[in-house]
């Protein structure tokens, strides 16, 4: 489980940990990384904002692909991941 406060980033590296892309943007001078047109449908119940709104209501979960265990340690491979992004701390309702 992802724990944070909200607009800390935590669906935004979740969705980079399920192996999804990313496109980087500026906006009014700031850069922001977002998932690209081509987000896996499994993980459209992972919302993002670069504006530090809430939005996530409620737990989301996915399976960590093979793909992406690579880096982990033998005994985890072996074994389903799930990760779970949960709302934010200072939840601030938005999207």
């Amino acid at each position: 489980m992802i724990l944070g406060n909200t607009g800390s980033g935590k669906s935004t590296n979740i969705l980079k940990m399920l192996g999804n892309n990313f496109k980087k943007i500026d906006v009014e001078g700031a850069t922001f990384y977002v998932p690209d047109d081509k987000l896996k449908p499994e993980h459209r119940s992972f919302h993002t904002s670069f504006y530090g709104v809430s939005c996530t209501s409620f737990i989301n979960a996915a399976r960590i692909p093979e793909n992406m265990k690579e880096k982990m340690p033998k005994k985890a491979k072996k074994n389903d991941i799930y990760v779970c992004d949960p709302p934010g701390f200072r939840d601030t309702r938005g999207c």
